[in-house]
């Protein structure tokens, strides 16, 4: 690929927008699918040891599938962070590489620094989001046991809620009309 066209795709934040959208809608189709994985049907299931075995790789399906659903939430948010941040100029691309685009995952820090944060009533959403999108969505532990156990048994990715709390945090990253309008666009789509 050419320097310019490299550096124009790169630098187009509605590309950014674009991702941010796909993001979100596979975040929330797997919702429904979060709810068949557990609560199964199970009325040809006979014994006591098969329901149990049933049971306990339903909740495996649910973590696996919330998990999924949590990192696509915040990777939805990390690209309209960085949709916004190059429609605010702040990220650059010589046409080899793009820079100051930040790619360490850390969307509580991401956020913040465009001067949202999470709600009120969900003060610990980001901070989540940020642990399941940085270790949980991929791997089995977190690097250092402190880590692990601030976030041992704390998941996001399973309430219908969290979907609209995405929403509402993306459409403050994009506080401008024209990123607003785009978001609404691909989000249509």
């Amino acid at each position: 690929m050419e320097k310019e066209r490299f550096k124009e795709l790169a630098l187009d934040y509605s590309r950014w927008v674009k991702q941010s959208c796909r993001n979100k809608f596979v975040g929330d189709t797997l919702l429904p699918i979060i709810d068949k994985a557990y609560v199964k049907h199970s009325s040809d299931v006979k014994g006591f040891e098969e329901q149990s075995n049933a049971f306990i790789n339903n909740i495996q399906n649910w973590g696996a599938l919330s998990e999924a659903r949590a990192l696509y939430y915040g990777l939805a948010i990390e690209n309209a962070c960085k949709a916004r941040l190059i429609f605010d100029g702040v990220v650059e691309s010589d046409g080899d590489k793009i820079i100051h685009l930040r790619t360490d995952h850390d969307i509580e820090g991401m956020v913040r620094q465009l001067g949202v944060s999470s709600p009120p009533d969900e003060p610990e959403f980001l901070k989540l989001l940020t642990y399941q999108t940085q270790v949980l969505s991929k791997y089995p532990i977190a690097k250092n046991r402190k880590k692990q156990k601030e976030f041992t048994g704390r998941a996001l990715g399973a309430r219908p809620i969290e979907g609209l709390i995405t929403h509402d945090i993306i459409f403050q990253i994009l506080r401008h009309k024209e990123l607003q309008d785009l978001y609404k666009k691909y989000s249509e789509i």
